[in-house]
């Protein structure tokens, strides 16, 4: 039930947030923004791939999350069955969801980011002038003061091919927007290649582990079980960076192409006012974190109980 009503939070939340990137069901009158379809405005442009997207993507994190306490159980007792089982789940089923968030889900969403925003597209994928067999980034480190790479490493035409189906397709650069709606070239750049090389080593990982699990060798490499602990954060990590790409891509606009974000803060609320909530905001999570780091470190050493373990040996 918990999944089920987080599962629902996500899409309402997202048919929030999909709407200030890609709006639609809207006219315009008197500067307001009235609803004219419901429908078109839930079920806008980029909602689909982005609800599918960010889903799979929690179901990656909650694969590595059961596949590193299940790893940090058997480097306490390797005989633990359910230890093993609950590995073997994780495995099984990250390397599937691992697979789908890259492909067609992510391939999918930035497919629609190029056709819907391009000058985020353009940002994300550090084409700073429109080209022709446009090429895809691999490596790069982003300069903003010109906007340019170095030290790159691309493969030429991909990026016009997966964005259009076309080698040959023109793709408009940084160069061909007005100065004051480009968004941040270095984070936007960065925060996006970071979360594909995460991506891909989720991908990796639990190839290998798949690899091994078929070998019968996955339970018991003590190294390959702390690479599965110590990749527990990476999935949320990913997560954030992909907020990150999102949000910083969409600026300078609160609403894409409609609403600035110098236009939509609230004139009654003061910068102090704003700082003292973040500073409260964040301690209360600090603390909640902290509490729940501590119970879950409490519950790993315990380990699962004798009864579960009898059953699943049995």
């Amino acid at each position: 039930m918990v999944a089920i009503g987080a599962t629902i939070s996500a899409f309402w939340i997202l048919a929030a947030n999909s709407w200030m990137q890609t709006p639609a069901g809207y006219t315009m009158n008197n500067g307001r923004a009235e609803l004219t379809s419901f429908y078109q405005a839930i079920f806008n442009p980029s909602m689909m791939p982005r609800f599918l997207h960010t889903m799979f993507a929690a179901l990656v994190t909650g694969a590595f999350f059961m596949a590193g306490i299940s790893a940090a159980v058997l480097l306490k007792n390797r005989a633990s069955p359910v230890a093993r089982y609950t590995l073997k789940l994780a495995v099984i089923f990250g390397l599937i969801v691992s697979v789908l968030e890259a492909f067609p889900f992510g391939h999918i969403h930035a497919k629609e980011v190029a056709q819907t925003q391009p000058a985020k597209f353009a940002a994300i994928e550090g084409l700073y002038s429109s080209r022709t067999q446009a090429p895809l980034v691999m490596f790069a480190i982003p300069f903003t003061q010109p906007p340019q790479l170095k030290a790159n490493m691309e493969i030429p035409g991909l990026l016009s091919w997966m964005a259009f189906g076309d080698m040959n397709a023109k793709i408009k650069g940084i160069n061909e927007f007005p100065a004051d709606d480009i968004p941040p070239l270095w984070l936007t750049f960065v925060s996006f290649h970071n979360m594909v090389v995460l991506g891909l080593y989720f991908i990796f990982v639990m190839a290998w582990a798949a690899w091994r699990l078929r070998r019968g060798s996955l339970f018991d490499g003590r190294r390959f079980l702390w690479l599965l602990v110590i990749s527990i954060p990476l999935p949320v990590a990913a997560c954030q960076l992909g907020w990150m790409t999102a949000e910083a891509g969409r600026q300078p606009w609160a609403v894409y192409n409609l609403l600035r974000t110098a236009d939509a803060f609230s004139s009654n609320l003061s910068a102090g006012m704003v700082l003292a909530s973040i500073v409260l905001f964040s301690l209360i999570y600090l603390l909640l974190i902290c509490l729940y780091l501590y119970l879950l470190a409490a519950k790993v050493r315990h380990g699962p109980d004798a009864a579960s373990e009898k059953e699943l040996a049995v």
